[in-house]
């Protein structure tokens, strides 16, 4: 899956996820969408809440390696600040030799299907009431990009590849884990995201009264030709 980074967005085979705020947007973030006042400013989502761990434990989850090209000088800022796990002597920021040599790669997070989104938001009255009150702003975000430490994903990849992964305490473990899940191979995916897309709640009536569960999820990317 080609991904190719630039300053204010990122493009997935031709769709474009958000950037900015990224490490505090996470997966399973719900809010507003926000468009800035001043020019040359990225969209964003204004987080609201978050789906609460143990209903984001219970999401079966699947990944996919990201093949990164950089489509203009500045991004490779998107991973200035983000320290990864393991990389040598605390290393902050990753440069375009990390992503090259294959010591960091980007990894695509997403839920199984819109299904396992939409139950958890439905479990959680307080996401849907907020999300009602939003309106036509309303949005959750669906899918995170990661930046990964590369030996950490291919020990973690041969573990969760035929059954996905589930999140834990902002970690991707194995969905069949074990009792002992916590030694188990895992990757960190708090304040790893550098992208995430949105999606509209899509609900069982039209007017905002009779608005009881999401029945549907309607993606709303970036136009990466147009930033």
């Amino acid at each position: 899956m080609k991904a190719s980074l630039r300053e204010n967005c990122i493009n997935v085979e031709g769709s474009g996820y958000f950037v900015r705020n990224a490490s505090t947007t996470p997966f399973g973030a719900c809010g507003e969408k926000r468009n800035s006042i001043l020019p040359g400013e990225a969209p964003y989502l204004d987080v609201f809440k978050l789906i609460p761990a143990p209903k984001l434990s219970e999401m079966k989850l699947v990944t996919a390696l990201l093949d990164v090209t950089f489509a203009d000088a500045k991004g490779i800022n998107l991973l200035a600040e983000i320290k990864i796990p393991g990389l040598a002597n605390g290393q902050v920021g990753v440069k375009v030799s990390d992503i090259n040599e294959g010591r960091v790669i980007l990894l695509k997070v997403a839920p199984a299907g819109d299904n396992e989104l939409i139950k958890q938001l439905n479990a959680s009255p307080q996401i849907i009431d907020k999300l009602i009150d939003y309106g036509g702003r309303a949005r959750v975000v669906n899918t995170v990009l990661i930046a990964v430490n590369g030996t950490f994903y291919h020990s973690f990849d041969a573990s969760a590849k035929s059954n996905g992964a589930v999140m834990i305490d902002g970690l991707l473990v194995k969905a069949e884990r074990e009792a002992d899940w916590e030694r188990a191979s895992k990757i960190q995916v708090k304040d790893m995201v550098i992208g995430y897309s949105l999606a509209e709640p899509q609900w069982n009536a039209h007017q905002d009264k009779n608005k009881t569960e999401i029945v549907d999820l309607r993606p709303d990317y970036l136009d990466p030709i147009r930033l």
